[in-house]
């Protein structure tokens, strides 16, 4: 996954084939915890969820419902359908 600016690239590979998709990401820092929108390039409708930055890892949560969680805690059979992706900075 590369963020640059507004613009998120994410390449992912299945089956031995890859794959590139780009999004849409705005974030809203003064909400906490932190939410963003995210979006598949052309797509009008977004997803929210919220995310944290700590040291060079980033944390992402979001439902199904595609409103952002009110926290970062994932429960099996809480009925929210939650997942939650953590990604670690490499540095190229």
């Amino acid at each position: 996954m590369t963020i640059k600016g507004n613009e998120m690239t994410v390449e992912s590979e299945n089956d031995g084939k890859r794959r590139t998709t780009k999004y849409t990401l705005e974030v809203d820092q003064t909400k906490k915890p932190k939410v963003y929108k995210l979006a598949k390039a052309g797509d009008k409708e977004a997803r929210s969820g919220i995310y944290s930055v700590e040291g060079d890892t980033l944390r992402m949560c979001y439902q199904a419902d595609g409103k952002p969680p009110e926290s970062f805690t994932v429960k099996r059979g809480d009925g929210k359908e939650r997942g939650m992706d953590e990604f670690e900075r490499v540095k190229p």
